[in-house]
């Protein structure tokens, strides 16, 4: 994952979050479609035997962000589940940080109207 300039987010936290998320998503899902690609974390099948690393990676850094700028969303640290867990536990980390982004879009954009 790239270093992010975090000197060109808005003041609002919530606005920050909504740049940051998506900056994090995209380099979350080249990471992925890398690590998915790569001979060594799949078996003879084709079926994926590696770490999810870019997912634990992506959780850490919404995880931190949320932590530092005292946002208040309702996610846990999944980062060290396994196997079956971490994949359900991560499906359901995207779907409430997906929550949280689209109402902060949507507050954002009542604001502004």
């Amino acid at each position: 994952m790239k270093d992010f300039d975090f000197s060109t987010l808005p003041a609002s936290n919530e606005e920050a979050f909504i740049e940051y998320e998506a900056w994090a998503r995209r380099q979350y899902e080249s990471d992925m479609s890398n690590d998915r690609n790569a001979a060594i974390n799949n078996d003879q099948y084709g079926n994926y035997i590696g770490s999810y690393q870019p997912e634990r990676h992506y959780v850490q850094s919404i995880l931190a962000f949320i932590d530092e700028c005292g946002l208040t969303l309702e996610v846990s640290d999944i980062s060290e589940y396994r196997g079956g867990d971490f994949e359900q536990a991560f499906s359901d980390f995207q779907s409430k940080v997906h929550y949280m982004r689209q109402r902060f879009l949507i507050r954002k954009g009542r604001i502004d109207t």
